[in-house]
């Protein structure tokens, strides 16, 4: 890839590909034998880009995102694991509650971690700092904001 996240430009076989994402629906197309031509493509995508929406104009609410996130648990997962999910995000919300997402930095990320830490055993903690990565994971896949606020990383 030439460019990180979900825009870029990559080789497959003989022919180059450009991967964008055009109001909210990531586009993959063949866009030439040359890396020049792919690039040209790029380009062109990019500049079809609708301007950015209010709703993406703004970072979205945390706990929308967490309920956004719990809704698709529970189309897709286990009884026991929606269970889980639940009580995770809860604690999530419960910590970050309706600040905006790009306000989140890896010192309140850190302090969630501590928190959790006083109470409960490592293995727990980074159990619901997966629940955090998959909920801005989530988001991210969506196009609901534009790149992760900081990474998520376990103890």
């Amino acid at each position: 890839m030439q460019e990180t996240g979900q825009t870029g430009i990559y080789r497959r076989g003989s022919r180059w590909w450009v991967r964008v994402r055009v109001g909210g629906v990531l586009v993959r197309k063949p866009a030439g034998a040359t890396i020049r031509e792919a690039l040209k493509e790029l380009r062109r995508l990019q500049a079809e880009r609708p301007a950015e929406s209010p709703v993406r104009g703004h970072s979205p609410r945390f706990d929308d995102l967490a309920r956004r996130y719990l809704q698709r648990v529970q189309l897709t997962s286990k009884p026991a694991a929606i269970q889980t999910a639940s009580g995770a995000v809860a604690r999530l919300i419960e910590h970050f509650g309706q600040r905006r997402v790009g306000s989140l930095t890896a010192d309140d990320f850190r302090a969630f971690q501590a928190k959790r830490l006083e109470s409960v055993s490592r293995e727990s903690a980074n159990r619901d700092s997966r629940y955090l990565r998959a909920v801005l994971g989530q988001a991210l896949d969506e196009g609901l904001i534009p790149r992760l606020p900081f990474r998520v990383t376990l103890l």
